[in-house]
Parts: structure tokens; sequence; C-alpha cells
């Protein structure tokens, strides 16, 4: 008969890790956003500048929508597999519980 061996531990650790690799994608992603947006003046006042920098607005737009979503993703992932950690744990503990509880019935 074979077992599965589970480590909630290390469930949570890479949770957290997943969690903190979202944090710091939002993170940069708002700075990126910053330094970004500086350069909406960079394409001038003329019609074509315009065209040009409103066409960009639109493509960066939906670009950071996507990172932010992503991040959002990342966070997402690592609270349900904590989620999961911890629920593994607690059936775990109540299991052990009840086999010391039907050894000991039977001592």
């Amino acid at each position: 008969m074979s077992g599965m061996d589970v480590n909630a531990e290390m469930i949570g650790e890479t949770a957290q890790g997943i969690q903190g690799a979202g944090d710091s994608l939002a993170g940069d992603v708002a700075a990126f956003r910053g330094q970004v947006e500086g350069l909406a003046d960079a394409f001038g006042g003329d019609d074509l500048g315009s065209v040009l920098g409103m066409i960009y607005q639109i493509i960066a737009e939906a670009a950071f929508e996507s990172f932010e979503d992503n991040a959002d993703g990342l966070g997402e992932i690592g609270r349900n597999l904590q989620g999961m950690a911890d629920d593994y744990t607690t059936a775990e503990t109540a299991n052990n519980d009840m086999f010391k509880q039907l050894m000991g019935g039977l001592a």
C-alpha cells in the first residue's frame, strides 16, 4: 500500500512566496505606471503627436490592466494554496485526535 506525504508547512511557505511575488509585482507595476505616465507629454502637441499619444495611452492602459490582473491572480493563488495547507492541517489534526481516541479505547 502506498501513502501520500503532505508537508503543510512547506505548502504554507510556498503560498507566502507566491503571495509575496504578487505583492512585489503589484508594487513594480505601480512604480512602472508612474514612470510611463511621465512620458505622456513626450509625443508633442501636433496632430501626429496627439494621435500617437492617444494610441500609446490605450495600449499602455490595456497592458497595465493585464499586469495588475496577473498580480491579483498570484495573490489569489497564494491565498488558495494557504487555505489548502490550513485545511490539510485541520483535517490531519482531527484524524490524529480520532485515532488516538480509538487507540485509547483499545488499551
